[in-house]
């Protein structure tokens, strides 16, 4: 299972980003949700003989990212200490398996602030000898219990074949009230030499399976007698429960080639035979027998059980007497969950003198990493402590992503990095969707009583918190996302009037029905002439049974839909803007930014307010939405307009929308001339890559080592795990790792000194293809100007807008209008 009680925010990298200008240092101070936080590039330098524990403290108590120094040289000097904390960890996952299976011993997991709160008493050594010991010493108990439990079962089945023919034998001698002592076959050595037998016991699923092959074993000459035990028996392997059915097999002849199939028979399907008792005397002194023994090997199954009880109890017990703290063999799985993310670390570290490595922190946390190293150097004897060394320098690559969160932001932020994680310092669309997610889900949700019982769960969710903070951590984390999604629920069934499908007559209806005949007249104002207004509030709860209830309440939510996701999407572009204005990049704004709002309103704008109109405009023959876009875009004429005018309104859209197409597409382009332009300045190479190619090197970004971060702040600590992704570039909240995939990623070179690093030849892009329209100064680079290149580019553009343009204001001159058979008529209320 994975801890996370206490979850923070945690560095992240988007996938696919370009990096061919990477911004400087960024303003100081916190971004909040709007914005990642400004981070900046450093050098930590640690002493080789302090460096675990300073890394410990790090990780405790601030928020860093790692950079492979050795990605390059594939070194990793601590990689011995990996191994053997990698051997731990399987001991701890048998240990934890066998612990399963023992009743009442439940293991407290996930309390990861009081464990960091007392981990100095584990040390690596003295937890390895312990765990080794207990390893062996479960050994043993798995082997004996096997044995103790398959020498029980072994007398249970032989008593039940022993009772089976207390049963046969007992009722040999008839209900004339024969000797019960009396032999099977009597006393004639003729027939106790024709007939013989075969017991022992079989699994009932393969009861039928099994007479069938003695049936074709035998050719049908022998006749076997099943019975059903009562007592279940208990697989040793397993432990699971195994039903069984005693079996007696008669066939003629005690010898010979007939009894020889039969246990062949047998052993092929695994039974268990056993000798059957030739008369009712001998089977009850062999079932007073069985009885002792059988109680025997209870007793010592039982001691036994209860030895490896009291184990488990002691190892499931609280450590160090802390009733709230963990069990000590939790403590144990998280001790070597952060003493192999600190190793992974080491490993990430050049090595020296000292050890170096590079790292991105937040900016608004420098002087809380500078007070916590400096308190550390106190403690430090040998006065050798660690520092760190800030690049004033320009970034070479792009800084991974870190937003703060809180316990309300953080589930929708889990939302938004599922989809996509912002690149750095971009606008983050988590803000909006703190409304506008739980809007949209209760547009689709809306109903009163189911609101209210999903409100009622977020309710009881959130005040009963504590209690399942660390049994069940994904509730813990999403209970004010249930709230939330109950409460906007419950508004939107009220905004629907529907309540388990049934209308709520709230307030007076806006309808009459004076003649008593069903068909009802509104009393309220159609025409906004300033007469008595609608319903207050929601739909009319006239409507509810009406015979046109369903299709003008699906024809209602369904333009709802379209009015909120059109505003939805706006609501993304200007975010868009405004990245384009934060970063000061008119390329974006003027060929991405402006054409695609352009095209946004002059379209699915245009569909809004044809929607708007007709619910606050009463015509006489209101037109079809679809078909008046469809005449928009393909030059027809409307013959139901809107308004007097709409038709050309929608014409000139139409123009706009055309036009705008290619300048989004020559964004590409433009930013290919800039690269080519930038990389011509720098003097630096760029390698395209795509997702087949290797790279020579892969830069293994981890937070606290691969696979885990431990953080901590002044809200609380938390340890964070999750395995390597071969699909994400990127730190989600989980804290998993940075791997490669998709992109080729070459890291810096290392630091020969301590105060310097050598510029990479380096840097990064997109593996996507060039697109067809890079010029031949895109793919012979030097070759032309890129302002020439983008000149013949716009002309290129231009030419084909207005020929478009022209065969469009053609096509729509020569076609003949479409006659309608009838006029479209809608509902009227």
């Amino acid at each position: 299972s994975r801890p996370s009680a206490a979850r923070l925010p945690s560095f992240r990298r988007r996938p696919g980003i370009r990096a061919d200008a990477p911004r400087g240092p960024g303003p100081p101070g916190t971004m909040g949700l709007l914005r990642s936080e400004a981070m900046k590039y450093g050098m930590l330098v640690l002493p080789v003989q302090d460096a675990r524990r300073y890394i410990d403290k790090i990780g405790k108590e601030t928020n860093i990212q790692f950079e492979d120094m050795n990605a390059r040289e594939m070194r990793r000097p601590y990689r011995k200490h990996i191994q053997r904390i990698d051997e731990m960890e399987r001991i701890l996952r048998f240990m934890f398996d066998e612990i399963s299976k023992i009743d009442n011993c439940d293991v407290q997991k996930n309390r990861v602030d009081e464990f960091l709160a007392a981990d100095g008493t584990y040390k690596l050594d003295v937890v390895e000898a312990q765990l080794a010991q207990l390893y062996q010493q479960f050994l043993k108990f798995k082997e004996n219990n096997v044995k103790l439990m398959t020498e029980r079962n072994q007398a249970v089945e032989e008593s039940e074949v022993i009772a089976a023919a207390l049963k046969i034998l007992g009722t040999s001698g008839g209900s004339g009230g024969g000797d019960l002592s009396a032999p099977l076959v009597g006393d004639d050595a003729l027939a106790d030499r024709r007939l013989g037998y075969v017991a022992g016991v079989v699994p009932k699923v393969d009861e039928q399976r099994f007479q069938r092959a003695l049936w074709r074993a035998s050719r049908g000459n022998t006749f076997p007698v099943f019975s059903g035990i009562e007592n279940k028996v208990v697989d040793p392997k397993t432990g699971g429960v195994v039903e069984k059915s005693v079996f007696v097999i008669y066939f003629q002849g005690m010898q010979g080639s007939m009894r020889d199939k039969i246990i062949k028979v047998c052993t092929a399907f695994g039974v268990n035979m056993y000798p059957w008792p030739s008369s009712a005397e001998q089977a009850r002194q062999k079932d007073t027998v069985l009885r002792k023994n059988l109680q025997e090997k209870e007793r010592a199954l039982k001691g036994f059980q209860d030895i490896m009880r009291a184990e488990a109890v002691d190892l499931v017990a609280p450590a160090a007497g802390n009733l709230q703290g963990n069990s000590k063999i939790e403590d144990w799985r998280l001790f070597c969950i952060k003493e192999k993310s600190i190793y992974n670390v080491l490993n990430h570290c050049e090595e020296g003198m000292a050890l170096r490595v590079n790292v991105w922190y937040p900016e608004s946390d420098e002087g809380k990493i500078q007070a916590l190293l400096k308190a550390a150097r106190e403690g430090d004897q040998q006065g050798q402590g660690a520092f760190l060394n800030p690049d004033k320098g320009a970034w070479k690559s792009t800084p991974p992503t870190y937003i703060r969160t809180n316990e309300y932001t953080e589930a929708f932020q889990e939302v938004i990095d599922t989809y996509g994680i912002p690149r750095y310092q971009e606008a983050n669309p988590a803000l909006i969707t703190v409304v506008t997610f739980p809007f949209i889900f209760g547009m689709m949700y809306g109903d009163v009583g189911h609101g209210t019982l999903l409100t009622l769960a977020g309710v009881y969710l959130v005040r009963n918190a504590e209690s399942f903070r660390h049994t069940q951590p994904v509730l813990f984390g999403a209970r004010f996302l249930v709230l939330s999604l109950g409460i906007f629920a419950v508004f939107a069934g009220f905004m629907y009037n529907d309540m388990f499908s049934v209308c709520l007559p709230i307030f007076a209806s806006r309808f009459e029905d004076p003649d008593g005949d069903g068909q009802f007249t509104p009393t309220y104002d159609v025409k906004n002439s300033g007469g008595p207004g609608p319903y207050p509030f929601g739909l009319d709860w006239a409507w509810g049974g009406a015979s046109n209830e369903l299709l003008f309440v699906n024809s209602m939510k369904m333009k709802l839909s379209v009015l909120f996701g059109v505003l939805q999407m706006i609501f993304g572009l200007l975010l868009r803007w405004s990245n384009a204005l934060y970063d000061k990049n008119m390329t974006d704004f003027i060929f991405e930014c402006i054409p695609m709002m352009v095209f946004m309103l002059c379209f699915f704008g245009w569909m809004d307010v044809m929607i708007l109109y007709k619910w606050t405009h009463p015509i006489d023959n209101p037109p079809n939405i679809i078909n008046s876009l469809i005449c928009m875009a393909m030059g027809q004429q409307d013959l139901f307009p809107l308004w007097h005018g709409s038709v050309e309104l929608a014409q000139q859209l139409m123009k706009f929308i055309v036009i705008s197409v290619p300048f989004c597409c020559s964004q590409s382009r433009s930013s290919c001339c800039g690269s080519t332009n930038r990389r011509r300045n720098k003097k630096t190479m760029m390698v395209t890559t795509s997702c087949s190619t290797r790279s020579k090197g892969a830069t293994a970004w981890a937070a606290m080592g691969t696979g885990t971060t431990i953080s901590s702040s002044a809200r609380s600590s938390s340890i964070k795990l999750s395995r390597p992704s071969s699909t994400s570039w990127a730190l989600f909240p989980t804290l998993r790792p940075i791997c490669v995939s998709g992109l080729s990623p070459w890291p810096t070179s290392s630091c020969p000194k301590y105060f310097s690093r050598r510029p990479s030849p380096w840097v990064w892009r997109c593996h996507s293809r060039p697109t067809a329209s890079c010029s031949i100064a895109c793919l012979r680079r030097g070759s032309a100007s890129p302002w020439a290149s983008c000149s013949v580019w716009m002309c290129w553009n231009v030419s084909c807008t207005l020929c478009v343009c022209i065969g469009w204001s053609s096509r729509a001159s020569f076609t003949r209008p479409v006659e309608r058979s009838s006029p479209h008529t809608t509902l009227r209320h």
